[in-house]
């Protein structure tokens, strides 16, 4: 089955895709639309997530292939902007490895990236044991509406989405929660990336967790047009928590613009 989508915009204008992160769906770039008006929208949810469940199961170079061939199908001439944020960020970069020729331009938010050599926690058999035990204790409690607010807030979601993220919680499944650790704490930079010539906005969140803060330059460091900023002030979903920020931030680097001032980027390569 292929992944649901929402399709906004002019018919004539430039395609962007927007790759949601892990846990919610394309509801979560609501706020980014309004902003996105001159453009041709597609708003995938990705696969095991919101009405994409029989599109799975998850798996990121798989993901990036239905992207792939939703940009080649569905894009205005088979290319697309893309902009993805935590999962949807990984994907992205896997795309820019296996489909370089498919992406204009390109923002990448919140990307967790292995670093060579090493393992997350939770790839291990103890960490992943007792993740999947805590998970299992918890879905029976998962619907109860404080616990549900509790989720979102610590997400920085906006409470205007509370049954959004009512719905998210209540499909979650242990296994499809094991899948997207699996996926996403497995994640290292994909071969290929030397091929991806679209120029590539790579951004981190001051608030983020120090593992995706020291992905900014290995990340921008595989890319021939890799730029890197740390956004000051702001956490892990700040389309969310600071859409108006991540609006002209995106909408500077879609038009080939200077960046709004404020971000604390990477020397120059």
């Amino acid at each position: 089955m292929s992944l649901f989508v929402r399709e906004s915009g002019p018919s004539d204008g430039p395609s962007v895709v927007l790759l949601h992160g892990g846990g919610v769906s394309g509801w979560s770039w609501d706020l980014q639309l309004a902003a996105l008006r001159e453009y041709h929208v597609l708003v995938p949810d990705l696969p095991e997530h919101g009405a994409s469940q029989d599109a799975g199961p998850l798996a990121i170079p798989e993901a990036a292939r239905q992207v792939a061939d939703l940009i080649a199908r569905r894009a205005h001439g088979g290319q697309a902007h893309v902009v993805g944020l935590s999962l949807g960020a990984q994907i992205g970069l896997q795309l820019l490895a296996d489909e370089p020729a498919r992406v204009c331009r390109v923002i990448l938010s919140g990307t967790f990236v292995l670093p060579p050599g090493t393992r997350s926690p939770y790839q291990g058999r103890v960490g992943r044991t007792l993740l999947a035990w805590t998970v299992a204790a918890y879905l029976p409690l998962r619907n109860v509406p404080f616990l549900v607010d509790l989720n979102r807030r610590s997400l920085g979601v906006p409470a205007q989405f509370t049954p959004q993220m009512a719905a998210e919680t209540r499909r979650l499944t242990l296994a499809g929660f094991m899948r997207l650790i699996d996926a996403n704490q497995g994640f290292a930079l994909p071969a290929g990336l030397e091929r991806a010539q679209a120029p590539a906005l790579i951004l981190a969140g001051e608030k983020e967790t120090a593992v995706v803060r020291r992905a900014l330059p290995l990340i921008r460091g595989a890319l021939p047009q890799g730029e890197a900023c740390l956004v000051p002030g702001v956490g892990h979903n700040w389309n969310l928590e600071a859409p108006e920020r991540f609006n002209a931030v995106m909408l500077a680097w879609l038009a080939g613009r200077p960046l709004p001032e404020g971000l604390t980027c990477l020397p120059a390569k």
